[in-house]
């Protein structure tokens, strides 16, 4: 009740003054949060401008780094000293030649890894190596991704769908979601008014001709 009560009220010039101090000294925000019954999203309000210290003791760094130096992965690592893959990657960067993964040989790490840039896709590339997209994130975390299709890609998609392809043929093709393909097309005619057959099938068909030939049903 007291912490709904001080998340909804103003805080103080005086009370704001103490927060701040705390997370100058290294205080986690979170802590601060908790220690004074507020809501966390307020502090943040009020010390946004203030970066957070985050900083483990020195003994888990060198710890850390020896686990690394004695070939366990970046992941290994970081579920056996409960800490997160950042922290372990920030305290080994130069160590990078000792970053390994389990169960892959470097050159298959580095195949995964020069897919997910040719493609800019997590996905494609693990729907073209056969392996689990988890797997492709483990070893490609730290590469940023282009969000969105090209100018090239999208142009190629719209051309297709003119040409009289399907646009769930032209995803198929292409190792795109129909959401993506009909998202740049939606405008586009699909193949069923380009040329392709525009008359009725299927059941549509047999009704018709049911009535054409057997009920003598004529069309004026």
């Amino acid at each position: 009740m007291i912490f709904l009560l001080m998340s909804q009220k103003k805080l103080d010039d005086t009370f704001i003054k103490k927060i701040r101090e705390e997370v100058k000294k290294g205080k986690n925000k979170i802590q601060v949060a908790i220690e004074n019954g507020i809501s966390y999203y307020l502090i943040k309000k009020h010390t946004q401008d203030i970066p957070t210290i985050l900083s483990i003791p020195k003994q888990l760094q060198q710890r850390i780094r020896e686990e690394i130096k004695k070939g366990k992965s970046i992941r290994q690592t970081s579920k056996q000293l409960h800490v997160s893959c950042d922290t372990v990657v920030k305290y080994t960067r130069d160590l990078k030649k000792h970053w390994k993964k389990p169960g892959r040989t470097e050159e298959e790490i580095e195949k995964i890894r020069r897919n997910v840039i040719k493609y800019n896709s997590r996905f494609i590339t693990a729907k073209i190596m056969n392996i689990p997209p988890s797997s492709v994130y483990g070893y490609t975390w730290d590469i940023e991704l282009k969000r969105g299709l090209s100018k090239k890609q999208i142009n190629k998609i719209r051309k297709e769908t003119l040409n009289g392809k399907t646009k769930i043929q032209i995803a198929k093709e292409n190792n795109l979601s129909y959401n993506i393909v009909l998202k740049h097309t939606c405008d586009n005619p699909s193949q069923f008014h380009l040329g392709g057959w525009t008359g009725i099938r299927g059941k549509s068909l047999e009704i018709l001709q049911v009535l054409l030939i057997e009920e003598g049903l004529y069309l004026w």
